[in-house]
């Protein structure tokens, strides 16, 4: 895949470490200000339907998957059934993601304090190095964050299982948590830790 290179912040949102992952339709509503680009990260909202993950900060909290497909803006249900968007969504609460961490605060070398199988959160917008989604691909630019809090740790979106073989086993220079240059970035394999059809979900949510 073009987007798996090694030791570099080519930010390309999350996708699917193997083919044959599972999709599914959910409904968005028109209300909704942002697109919904590739690879971005979706929650659900009070109203039951799905959201591209608020802008700025770090995300924390229930997800329902991943983005599949792309969604301008303003153009999710309205009143006229023929106008009712969709987005498809990666929604397999165990479905095994590929994404990189960030320039800002990588997740640092696979043995860093705690350790794999840890909860991260996502930089949904502002990963240094990122001029944001490109308007030719409708790629998103999201990225996890290996910066450590207590809300992180215990309602992360992702659990890092493991460094991407594209890395060659070589871990980043960095100090955890720390910031790198570009090259410092390494690609992660990623298993959703708050999904809403995941046990022991907290069905906090985002949106």
């Amino acid at each position: 895949m073009p987007y798996l290179q090694p030791a570099t912040n080519n930010y390309f949102g999350f996708m699917p470490a193997r083919e044959g992952a599972r999709t599914g339709l959910y409904i968005v509503s028109s209300s909704e200000a942002s697109d919904i680009n590739i690879g971005d990260v979706v929650v659900p909202t009070s109203l039951g339907t799905a959201a591209v993950a608020p802008a700025g900060g770090l995300l924390v909290g229930t997800i329902l998957g991943v983005a599949a497909s792309f969604l301008t803006a303003a153009t999710g249900k309205k009143a006229n059934p023929t106008t009712t968007q969709m987005v498809m969504l990666y929604d397999d609460p165990y479905q095994v993601f590929v994404g990189c961490d960030t320039t800002s605060g990588v997740f640092g070398p696979i043995n860093t304090t705690g350790g794999l199988f840890q909860n991260v959160s996502v930089a949904t917008t502002g990963c240094t190095g990122s001029t944001g989604p490109n308007a030719t691909l409708k790629r998103s630019v999201m990225a996890i964050s290996g910066v450590l809090t207590s809300i992180a740790r215990d309602y992360g979106v992702f659990k890092v299982l493991g460094m991407h073989p594209c890395e060659g086993n070589v871990a980043s220079s960095g100090a955890s948590r720390g910031t790198v240059t570009s090259s410092g970035v390494r690609k992660w394999l990623l298993q959703p830790a708050t999904h809403v059809l995941g046990i022991g979900t907290s069905g906090n949510l985002s949106s």
